[in-house]
């Protein structure tokens, strides 16, 4: 036999005997108590540096059904003098822009119909992506806050 075979026979043999043979430790050895003798109460709660447990936690009181909403802010008009911005979509989805439709063209519309136009320009709102819904390109205005009835009449929003 050579000797690696000779180290594998060797360490099988002190397996086994390490694993069937030997003597329990005698310091484990449970001594009998009588059947009707109270137990020792174990706990697994921490203990308070004198060795006793800590108090259990008290319950909290129940969440209330509701809450006040904080009031809001009063909204101001961002833009001076009474300013707002209109919008309207320059096409629809899934059909061809109509070919004269150009900013200008919409904004001449606007002040034939009595609407003074400050200034104007085109933006991309977030809109469905679906056919018959608008473009996401909007022409936008910005007109006195009093004229927005008769802009609306014409699609501006």
């Amino acid at each position: 036999m050579n000797n690696k075979a000779t180290l594998l026979m060797m360490l099988i043999l002190l397996g086994w005997l390490a694993a069937c043979g030997g003597e329990t430790n005698p310091g484990l050895q449970s001594t009998p108590t009588a059947p009707n003798a109270p137990r020792p109460t174990v706990t697994n709660a921490p203990l308070t540096e004198g060795g006793q447990p800590y108090p259990p936690p008290q319950p909290t009181a129940a969440p209330q059904l509701g809450y006040e909403l904080p009031t809001p802010k009063p909204t101001v008009n961002p833009y001076p003098a009474g300013l707002v911005w209109l919008i309207k979509p320059i096409g629809e989805q899934c059909q061809e822009p109509a070919p004269e439709a150009d900013l200008s063209s919409a904004i001449a519309e606007l002040e034939e119909d009595g609407v003074t136009v400050e200034a104007s320009g085109i933006t991309a709102v977030t809109v469905c992506a679906s056919c018959g819904c608008p473009t996401s390109n909007h022409y936008r205005a910005l007109v006195s806050e009093e004229f927005p009835p008769q802009a609306e009449a014409v699609g501006w929003v």
